[in-house]
């Protein structure tokens, strides 16, 4: 059976990543199991998504990826962030901040005939919502309930603000950090197929990544570290948070 995914491969600092879209449930990893056994087995070490309400051992497509990994003695990365409370104020946030300069336009043309130009600059505003909150963890789910297609990435997904686009950036700037300490000759990137794209954008312009700076909610309230796992006996061991 064709894994429905194509894996991306680029090499950083003399280290081969290989970016792999994935839905994590476990009956998809069931169905893959002979693709996710080989990539496992061809990379020194696995870079996986973060489950924000358990460790990745316990998650239930994540786990078994974890399982893979331990029988291979592969160590385990986490890059992808927690951004916490931020996610639960971010929509207020920016409701607050569009409904403020939307009122504040409405307000004036209440008061007068509307041109070509004001509807133009509510049109405008209007996009500008739908891409940010569009961006959001809260928007993001929403597409994915719609059953929108997440396959495609292209310069305007690099225009657009929010939880996914954040996590983006943080999980290509882990990939170059692990791939720079020349440790790991070769990484598999497992995340939801949704991040493949802007993983690998990012991965290749390092300079795009400091579009991070305008995520300072994300910054304070989050948790950025890299984790590092390694199997043990009992399980897995947390060897170092950088």
């Amino acid at each position: 059976m064709d894994y429905p995914f194509e894996p991306l491969k680029e090499r950083i600092s003399g280290t081969e990543v290989t970016i792999v879209g994935v839905e994590h449930e476990g009956r998809f990893f069931e169905r893959y199991r002979s693709f996710f056994e080989e990539a496992v087995h061809q990379n020194d070490s696995v870079v996986l998504e973060r489950n924000p309400l358990a460790e990745f051992s316990r998650d239930r497509f994540y786990g078994k990826i974890g399982s893979l990994a331990h029988e291979q003695r592969k160590s385990v990365y986490q890059a992808d962030p927690l951004t916490g409370l931020s996610i639960i104020m971010e929509p207020a946030i920016i409701t607050l901040l569009l409904g403020t300069a939307a009122g504040a336009n409405f307000e004036g043309l209440g008061r007068r005939r509307i041109t070509r130009r004001d509807f133009l600059k509510l049109a405008g505003l209007s996009a500008v919502a739908a891409s940010v909150i569009g961006g959001t963890h809260h928007g993001t789910l929403l597409r994915e309930f719609l059953g929108e297609d997440f396959s495609e990435y292209d310069w305007k997904d690099l225009l657009s603000y929010g939880d996914k686009d954040f996590r983006d950036i943080r999980i290509a700037e882990g990939l170059g950090r692990i791939a720079q300490e020349g440790r790991e000759r070769n990484l598999l990137s497992l995340h939801g197929s949704g991040h493949t794209g802007g993983i690998r954008e990012y991965l290749r312009s390092p300079a795009l990544r400091n579009k991070k700076y305008l995520y300072l909610l994300h910054e304070l309230m989050g948790r950025t570290k890299i984790k590092e796992y390694r199997p043990v006996d009992s399980g897995w061991a947390l060897t170092r948070e950088f």
